[in-house]
């Protein structure tokens, strides 16, 4: 195996300065938006709104609640958990946003170096995937507001870097040591789905994707597969026994995942003559149908189901929509300028997404054109899939890729860095010979 090259003293510095300027970054964003103001409904949906109000009904020692104080399990735990145990120990000061928000992902900019290293063995692009990350805009706008992003993010990126650890150069898991970094990542992604219910899906497609790479050493691969599992499970089950005591339903654990299931696949979102074609709507868009087969229902997990359900039923009666929803949805996987009213935001995150985005796909293509590196990067390449499955089994959005975008950073790295190899030579011999 390869071995990872030590950290020059000059790479130090140049990482110390990266690090510094992404966190002035975020930090000056954080001031420019209100570091005192609370959560906005306008700018940053319900879900802001939501998160708060029940980080502060658990930093009371309650348990979980919605606006109207009824006990929920529609918006997901972790983040509000995590602001919760702030809220605990120093009040409900909004500040204490900021300084998770901006800690979250100063650490994903490290693991993102670190990444980086063990994946290209290469200070260079490691240098490069830690600077995109801090420089991106959307990023430091999540600082600033309350969001999921930020935490998602480094969970993501804190499973990727366990599970490189315990499948070095994409080899299958041998030994207690190999086994004990499955069971931290397992952990890592567990927390991760208690943020973003989502990661479920990284453990069917490490599984598929472990066994298809080691074919012939099945059995390793699944007990390998077996204790990411149950350490994740570990982390997920309190939650999940928690809404089975409390709705008498069984929810993994959140209950809007129907919504957002049935709100990205229905005739509206399926219609190319429509600007939400191949996105999202509220699943108010048939108001006769959601009061009539959901609203009735008066437990949240069976709304949940029931919405679940609809989506279905439009896939399986409407099959030849299901091409024109696909294409739609796959088009959303690369925009790269938000649906905003402000003009000035939507500019500024574009600017960013658009020089990332291309390269971070162009250094997607490379790593699968290339078996080492396939090999050595199979940890990240399961959550490229999980951002293509999240795409066409609901819809994407620039807020779906961003906690996607510390692994997407490293690929950018590849991308760029095989621009500059094949190009910037040919620079300077066309320089030497004009002299």
């Amino acid at each position: 195996m390869k071995t990872i090259p030590s950290i020059q003293r000059t790479h130090t510095v140049l990482l110390v300065a990266c690090l510094t300027l992404g966190l002035a970054l975020r930090v000056a964003t954080l001031f420019y938006v209100g570091p005192n103001r609370g959560p906005d409904r306008t700018s940053s949906g319900a879900d802001a709104v939501e998160f708060e109000h029940g980080a502060w009904t658990l930093a009371q020692g309650e348990d979980l609640r919605d606006l109207k104080g009824e006990y929920s399990a529609f918006r997901a735990p972790g983040y509000p958990l995590a602001l919760a145990s702030l809220y605990a120990l120093f009040g409900r000061n909004y500040l204490l946003n900021g300084i998770l928000q901006i800690a979250s992902s100063l650490a994903t900019c490290v693991l993102v170096y670190f990444v980086a290293m063990r994946c290209t063995l290469s200070e260079r692009n490691a240098l490069l995937a830690c600077a995109a990350f801090c420089l991106l805009p959307i990023q430091w706008y999540y600082c600033a507001i309350f969001a999921s992003e930020p935490l998602a993010g480094f969970l993501s990126i804190a499973t990727v870097y366990a599970l490189l650890l315990a499948v070095p150069d994409g080899q299958e898991p041998v030994g207690n040591s190999s086994y004990t970094w499955l069971a931290i990542a397992g952990i890592a992604n567990g927390l991760s789905m208690l943020v973003r219910p989502i990661a479920l899906l990284v453990i069917p497609t490490l599984a598929v994707m472990l066994v298809v790479q080691h074919s012939f050493r099945f059995r390793r691969v699944v007990v390998g597969v077996l204790v990411f599992f149950m350490a994740h499970a570990l982390v997920v089950a309190p939650w999940t026994i928690r809404n089975y005591v409390r709705f008498d339903r069984l929810a993994l654990v959140s209950s809007n995942g129907g919504s957002t299931f049935w709100g990205a696949n229905n005739p509206v979102v399926a219609d190319r003559a429509n600007h939400e074609w191949g996105s999202w709507i509220s699943t108010n868009f048939a108001g006769d149908v959601k009061k009539r087969e959901v609203l009735v229902l008066e437990n949240e997990i069976d709304r949940d189901k029931m919405e679940y359900r609809l989506g279905l039923r439009f896939l399986t009666e409407h099959p030849e929509q299901i091409g024109n929803l696909l294409l739609g949805k796959c088009l959303g996987l690369f925009r790269v300028f938000p649906t905003s009213n402000n003009q000035r935001f939507a500019w500024i995150i574009g600017a960013g997404e658009l020089l990332f985005f291309p390269l971070a796909v162009l250094g997607v293509v490379l790593v699968l054109a290339d078996a080492n590196l396939r090999s050595r990067f199979l940890p990240l390449t399961v959550f490229v899939v999980v951002l293509l499955e999240t795409t066409l089994i609901f819809y994407m959005s620039i807020r779906f890729r961003a906690p996607t975008e510390p692994i997407l950073a490293v690929f950018f790295a590849v991308g760029t860095g095989w621009l500059a190899d094949r190009y910037l030579p040919l620079r300077e011999s066309m320089g030497r010979l004009r002299q």
